[in-house]
């Protein structure tokens, strides 16, 4: 065999082991990728078994064990060997089960819409710095969009300001049953302000709005507290110390205001889950409303993925 073709035989011999090789390397990385596929699948999927198997759990324990105020003391026992003795508080914080973060919030920790009236409305505004000239304006116009009537208030707003003056393609519900916060966005008053007040209005809400869980916007803006005696508060409340005479001092409010605060759990939970298995998160978030019903202990009035 010549020189020049034992060359070309080394040379197309090491193309072909340079294809192989390549071809090795694609075969392992191929591979390793099905691998993380398939092992972020499986991640995936025990995050979501877990996340919702969480919700089940939390159904299952705040149906059947007592709310004190801000937090569920469960104390279970399962069988001779295993037990449950632990406290899930309701107003926010965060709680680990497993691979889980938990949170649950009361629902009464911002201020019923179902229950707004013009008092609210006053206070609110007020308290939170909104333009004096508008206040009359939205607490007549938001009475005026909740009555059965066509009868314009002082300073409201009824079927003839939204129709010709606002130029607008509808009119006031006449009804108390407001479907969404989204809703005081049509509201002569509350319109140019929505952004500054929908934060403190909660829908799937039946009681009042419960001091040991309200949020320190709600609890300034409700009650015309600072901001150091709304630091004092969510301070007593994380050390879980009584509120040594601040329900009676609830009595020198504004009358009206009482019956929108109380002391007693809502019933009705926000419950935000976050299962972090390997690389896959999931996070779920419920609605469930613990109020007791005839043929079932709960109602799930929300859940999504």
């Amino acid at each position: 065999m010549r020189a020049s073709d034992k060359g070309s035989v080394l040379v197309i011999t090491l193309i072909l082991m340079s294809v192989a090789m390549t071809l090795a390397l694609y075969i392992v990385k191929l591979s390793k990728d099905v691998v993380q596929s398939y092992q972020m699948i499986m991640d995936k999927l025990e995050a979501k078994i877990e996340a919702e198997s969480t919700v089940e759990v939390l159904k299952f324990l705040l149906s059947t064990n007592p709310v004190e105020k801000n937090r569920i003391n469960v104390n279970i026992k399962i069988d001779e060997n295993l037990s449950v003795n632990k406290i899930f508080y309701t107003d926010g914080r965060e709680e680990k089960i497993n691979n889980t973060t938990v949170r649950i919030y009361d629902t009464g920790r911002k201020i019923n819409l179902l229950s707004l009236d013009e008092n609210i409305v006053k206070v609110l505004f007020s308290n939170i710095g909104i333009d004096k000239k508008r206040i009359p304006i939205a607490a007549d116009s938001y009475m005026d969009w909740i009555d059965r009537d066509d009868l314009k208030r002082l300073n409201g707003a009824e079927r003839y300001y939204y129709r010709f003056e606002k130029k607008a393609s509808y009119e006031p519900r006449n009804s108390i049953t407001i479907q969404d916060v989204e809703e005081l966005r049509l509201i002569r008053g509350f319109d140019k302000d929505y952004q500054k007040i929908k934060d403190y209005f909660f829908i799937y809400h039946k009681g009042s709005t419960n001091i040991y869980a309200a949020q320190p916007n709600v609890l300034k803006a409700l009650l015309g507290l600072s901001d150091e005696q709304v630091v004092q508060i969510i301070s007593l409340r994380e050390k879980e110390k009584k509120f040594e005479g601040l329900e009676g001092s609830l009595e020198g409010l504004v009358p009206t205001l009482s019956e929108y605060i109380s002391s007693y759990p809502n019933n009705i939970y926000e419950i935000y889950i976050k299962t972090s298995k390997g690389e896959a998160v999931e996070k779920l978030y419920s609605i469930i409303d613990f109020h007791v019903y005839e043929d079932k202990p709960f109602i799930v009035v929300k859940y999504v993925h």
